[in-house]
């Protein structure tokens, strides 16, 4: 014999209040059938390298002067890309499946941020080029080291990724960010991210010491997304035997950012 203990739902749940100036804010996304697009050659640039620039005497008074430098020519970087799926599942005993997956659809999209971000993240941090001096710095001097160096290495203002605990302890260290739920900026123009999916990135080499963390930045940021995928009610897997239903929310990403990428390790706390 089956038994099944059915709860009537009283209390009206409250809604989440979405973090602000998260990646999906501050990249460029675009939303099309599918994100099976190929992984090299997104786009190319021309917005990385260092500074082209000489002084030549155009009226040559000092003819034996030093002779004009010599003309540097770059050529384009291709962006390439790299692709990943974000998904929430869940496994209940349930019976109303349409209100299980309705659920899960919203917990998916309230999370979706944070789970893009991780993975961005991870990838990123194992290519950046490591700025960091002898030691941690600060969280105010590490923003100035990335927005410095950008500043003569990458056509525009750059993005700095930092973890919700970074994010907060900027504003502690008394660094002003313009902006809010549509993304914040830096009194230089630096779009940053606050990013609750970038806590705990790490590399392997070097280790961060206790109480760092890693603040990075990088070009533009371009994330081509597929549609909402929803496990459809009538094909929603049943375990028979334990009663359980499964709901599933996924998107395909692919994500790519222009050619810039830097990081500092940086003192959190301790």
């Amino acid at each position: 014999m089956t038994e099944q203990i059915i709860r009537s739902r009283t209390l009206t749940r409250p809604a989440v209040t979405p973090r602000p100036g998260t990646l999906l804010d501050v990249a460029t996304v675009n939303t099309v059938d599918n994100a099976w697009t190929s992984l090299t050659g997104l786009w190319d640039t021309l917005n990385c390298g260092d500074l082209n620039n000489g002084y030549a005497d155009q009226c040559l008074i000092n003819p034996g002067g030093p002779a004009p430098a010599a003309k540097t020519f770059d050529a384009p970087d291709w962006v390439d890309g790299f692709r990943f799926a974000a998904y929430k599942g869940t496994l209940c005993k349930m019976v109303d499946f349409d209100y299980l997956q309705a659920l899960n659809t919203e917990a998916f999209l309230n999370f979706e941020s944070a789970s893009v971000e991780a993975v961005f993240g991870a990838h990123v941090i194992e290519i950046a080029t490591d700025l960091t001096p002898a030691a941690a710095l600060s969280v105010k001097e590490g923003l100035a080291l990335l927005e410095g160096h950008a500043g003569t290495h990458y056509a525009g203002v750059p993005t700095i990724h930092a973890s919700s605990q970074i994010f907060s302890k900027l504003d502690s260290d008394g660094v002003t960010l313009e902006g809010g739920v549509g993304g914040f900026r830096t009194a230089a123009g630096s779009k940053v991210v606050n990013g609750g999916g970038y806590f705990g990135v790490d590399t392997a080499t070097p280790a961060l010491g206790a109480g760092e963390a890693w603040l990075f930045a990088t070009g533009e940021v371009v994330l081509q997304q597929s549609a909402e995928i929803d496990e459809a009610s009538a094909a929603a897997p049943i375990k028979m035997n334990t009663n359980e239903v499964q709901a599933l929310t996924e998107r395909i990403y692919l994500a790519g950012y222009d050619c810039y990428a830097t990081a500092v390790r940086v003192k959190v706390y301790g």
